[in-house]
């Protein structure tokens, strides 16, 4: 609902609503006459670290991306690309090739990227991660 989302997102119902009503978030008004807000939508308005899929407990831990790939069951090439794109942090190396990564990074790209698998997911993923990208940016300015 509408003031749930305002809530959560710290700001007023009628900004949400203006918001929808221009069309910078989906919405929809159900029998009775609520509104509801896309959770997604909602959800891109917050902080990387205020997502369910993100694990404050892992920031600054260092891994490996062959060792971050056998833990979190996904592609080496996957990760690896994600540091060039903004996705990951890295923390630094250990020898000439071993890159180390923050897993917290690592944790909440997989979790995400296993929500939307698939070949439309991948780019349904990577929208969402620099949109996030971009609002960490917009917020850090």
């Amino acid at each position: 609902p509408l003031y749930d989302a305002a809530k959560l997102v710290n700001l007023s119902e009628t900004t949400l609503f203006r918001m929808a009503k221009a069309g910078a978030i989906r919405a929809a008004r159900v029998a009775g006459g609520s509104i509801l807000i896309n959770q997604m939508d909602v959800q891109l308005m917050l902080p990387k670290d205020k997502w369910p899929q993100f694990s404050p407990e892992l920031v600054g831990c260092e891994i490996g991306m062959a060792e971050a790939s056998r833990k979190y069951d996904t592609t080496t090439a996957s990760i690896s690309r994600w540091p060039s794109r903004g996705y990951i942090k890295i923390l630094g190396r250990q020898g000439e090739q071993k890159i180390l990564v923050d897993e917290a990074d690592v944790a909440f790209c997989v979790a995400l990227y296993k929500e939307y698998e698939g070949k439309r997911g991948t780019r349904r993923f990577s929208q969402v991660m620099d949109q996030l990208i971009k609002q960490e940016t917009t917020t850090q300015s």
